[in-house]
């Protein structure tokens, strides 16, 4: 019973992060669009707010993963390392979102 239970929780985590994966992508097309937006300031101050939201997005996406090291002990060092490898992109966005909100000062 137990083993079914993990099974059935790592199953959730996976597509938890396809949820994750699917509005990160969703987020990415809209920073994309705001690169060219015509008004420089608007478009600045509302890609510092995209910015945020796929830095959240990379975290829940590291919360994921860390979950998944318990689910999937058999794969719990690649897990790891995505989870490692999504904070990174999270504080990569945050320092992005940074500069950004310094160009507009």
């Amino acid at each position: 019973m137990a083993g079914l239970r993990v099974r059935s929780c790592g199953a959730s985590l996976h597509v938890r992060l396809e949820e994750l994966r699917e509005r990160a992508q969703a987020l990415v097309a809209q920073y994309q669009e705001l690169k060219d937006a015509e008004d420089e300031e608007e478009g600045l101050v509302r890609r510092v707010g995209v910015l945020t939201a796929i830095a959240a997005n990379h975290d829940a996406r590291a919360a994921v993963y860390d979950r998944l090291v318990t689910a999937e002990p058999s794969l719990s060092d690649e897990h790891r390392d995505r989870a490692e490898h999504q904070r990174s992109n999270a504080y990569n966005a945050r320092k992005q979102a940074l500069l950004t909100t310094r160009r507009t000062s």
